[in-house]
């Protein structure tokens, strides 16, 4: 847990819960995938399973606010949404070391990304399986990808592959 008082002990289950309903999204969405031939149109309960997974990765981008995120690369960041006239939270995030946004469209660029690698079975793992192994952010290929790829690794859909360390033979 990040905290001990209870408001941050409900926060981390918070946190626990939209990460569970994701992956079981995610589940779901492979399990359905592996029945239809075509395009990722299929339904689950009447609604796109890739729908229902992108809810439940936007819920956990809106759980997961202020949570204290890494780079690969070690540069310590947070993210906020951006509110509308209202007060409301939006469709953008605003990353803590840049003054640009990342959108909700571009966060669902980038799992769309991670299905496709899922489905050609990613880096070293079978077709299908979660968590994708990705040897960096850029095998994303989208806007915000070294800010999105910590945030997947937190949610449990990618596993950093690092590539050995290099040993000098004299």
């Amino acid at each position: 847990m990040e905290t001990t008082d209870s408001s941050g002990e409900r926060l981390s289950i918070k946190r626990r819960t939209a990460v569970k309903r994701l992956q079981e999204q995610c589940e779901t969405l492979m399990e359905e995938r592996k029945n239809y031939d075509g395009d990722a149109s299929f339904t689950v309960g009447g609604r796109s399973a890739v729908s229902n997974a992108c809810q439940a990765l936007w819920d956990c981008m809106i759980v997961f606010e202020d949570f204290p995120f890494e780079t690969s690369s070690g540069l310590a960041f947070t993210y906020t949404f951006k509110t509308n006239r209202k007060g409301e939270k939006g469709n953008e995030l605003l990353i803590s070391r840049k003054e640009k946004t990342i959108t909700r469209s571009t966060v669902e660029a980038a799992f769309y990304k991670l299905l496709e690698l899922s489905r050609n079975g990613g880096a070293e793992t079978a077709a299908g399986n979660f968590p994708v192994p990705l040897k960096g952010p850029k095998q994303l290929g989208t806007f915000g990808a070294s800010y999105l790829f910590p945030v997947f690794i937190q949610f449990g859909l990618v596993e950093y592959v690092r590539k050995p360390a290099r040993t000098s033979s004299l």
